[in-house]
């Protein structure tokens, strides 16, 4: 499990900042990391255990929040989606964004714009949905909280770097970063050496079928009655659309990436009206989040 991201937070936990490609990463999964890790013995084994405690603590967490603010069937829905149910339970910062992301939408102008602040700075890639926030809140003063969060970035990257574009250039330089077309990342995939054995059309379909779900689900919330529809499907597209353009690396963690964009899974639930099929959507889920965990060691920690 402790491959890929999971490599750069433990060892931001426990070393710092070293080389320049751990510089892409936020500090705030490590910092919580660093402070389990106190109650811990020493030693690259405990700084692992202590990464895989935190991510697991706020996965939790993430789906407790969804049940006590939209019931059980939106926390069941969403705990139990394949893509969520690995990387809740592995050394990723998914699940810190995940549940700053819940409490931005469910809370008042300061809460809300403060909670998504800390999910900004865990994951910096969600710099695109803050516009959409102006649709929801009244006190426009409070975007001063997550402005200060890209600011002190910049800067920071600026001062040890001497860049404040120095992320893009990391993102570019060591994952091959860049937007560009659908066809364009289509034609990257299909090319790309990233398969360990696994047909490069699997991960292709694989993509679709994730963006399709999402797109779905973002149409049905536009035409729902959730509070704050509008905004959350404008939030949900500012997720989605620029998932279609990014090529590199990244473009095989769509499915992932598109996690935050969680709302567009809310309108499901008004479709299964009874509880036996919440049962059979259970068993359906864990057995796909099951093939989807065997795929992604496969592919990637293997």
């Amino acid at each position: 499990m402790n491959y890929w991201d999971s490599t750069y937070y433990v060892g931001i936990a426990e070393y710092g900042y070293c080389t320049l490609p751990s510089q892409a990463f936020s500090p705030v999964f490590p910092a919580f990391i660093r402070v389990f890790d106190l109650i811990l013995p020493r030693g690259n084994f405990w700084f692992i255990v202590s990464s895989i405690v935190v991510a697991n603590i706020f996965g939790e967490a993430f789906v407790i929040y969804l049940y006590m603010k939209k019931g059980y069937k939106i926390a069941i829905l969403v705990g139990l989606f394949p893509v969520f149910l690995l990387f809740s339970t592995i050394p990723y910062s998914d699940d810190i964004a995940l549940l700053f992301l819940a409490i931005s939408m469910e809370s008042t102008d300061l809460i809300a714009l403060g909670s998504f602040s800390i999910a900004l700075a865990t994951f910096l890639n969600l710099a695109y949905a803050l516009p959409t926030f102006a649709f929801r809140l009244k006190r426009w003063w409070t975007f001063i909280f997550p402005a200060t969060v890209g600011i002190i970035a910049v800067l920071l990257f600026w001062h040890y770097d001497g860049s404040p574009f120095m992320y893009f250039t990391i993102e570019k330089k060591y994952w091959g970063v860049f937007f560009g077309t659908p066809i364009i990342q289509e034609g990257s995939i299909m090319s790309s050496y990233l398969h360990y054995g696994i047909p490069s059309i699997i991960f292709l379909v694989r993509n679709y079928a994730f963006m399709s779900i999402f797109f779905v689900g973002t149409y049905l919330l536009s035409r729902s009655e959730y509070t704050h529809r509008f905004f959350l499907t404008l939030y949900c597209l500012s997720i989605e659309i620029p998932l279609m353009f990014v090529v590199g690396v990244p473009e095989f963690s769509i499915p992932r990436l598109l996690l935050p964009a969680f709302p567009a899974l809310f309108p499901y639930a008004s479709y299964i009206k009874k509880d036996r099929f919440f049962i059979f959507y259970i068993i359906i889920g864990t057995l796909f989040g099951v093939i989807f965990t065997i795929w992604q060691f496969r592919s990637f920690f293997a």
